[in-house]
């Protein structure tokens, strides 16, 4: 009885270092392989430098944004002070008042109510004209706030 010598082959005949075609893989592949991690490395970092100026351009729309909220924020503040330094000449002139404050919200549009209110939580002169006469808020509670003041 003859046997026949099978052996498990778990490479190819092609690809074998007996062949050429093995032998050129065996030669080339080595050689390819930093070229090919250099052009994954390549691509990694043009996708990070992609990410990157994307990035920077959301940051300097944000930036551009903010700049003229921020410029809207200190304007109104400045406009607060400067009715709160003068709030003895509209105390007795609610005509006045009424025209500045009007005249104030003209100008400022993001304001949304601009009011003077009494101590007793009346509001003596608004923007708005149909607010003026309304009571806001506790009596006790504005007492408190011009405590603070």
């Amino acid at each position: 009885m003859v046997t026949q010598d099978r052996t498990l082959r778990l490479w190819p005949r092609e690809l074998s270092l007996r062949s050429l075609r093995g032998r050129l893989a065996a030669l080339l592949g080595p050689a390819f392989l930093p070229g090919g991690a250099r052009a994954v490395q390549a691509g990694m970092t043009a996708e990070a430098e992609g990410r990157a100026a994307v990035q920077q351009a959301i940051g300097a729309e944000e930036m551009a944004a903010m700049t003229d909220v921020r410029g809207e924020i200190i304007s109104m503040r400045e406009v607060s002070r400067a009715l709160a330094a003068n709030a003895d000449l509209f105390a007795d002139n609610r005509q006045r008042c009424q025209v500045t404050l009007e005249r104030i919200g003209e100008q400022y549009e993001a304001l949304t109510v601009l009011s003077v209110l009494n101590a007793e939580g009346g509001i003596v002169c608004a923007d708005d004209r149909r607010l003026i006469g309304q009571r806001i808020g506790d009596a006790s509670l504005l007492a408190s706030a011009s405590l603070r003041v």
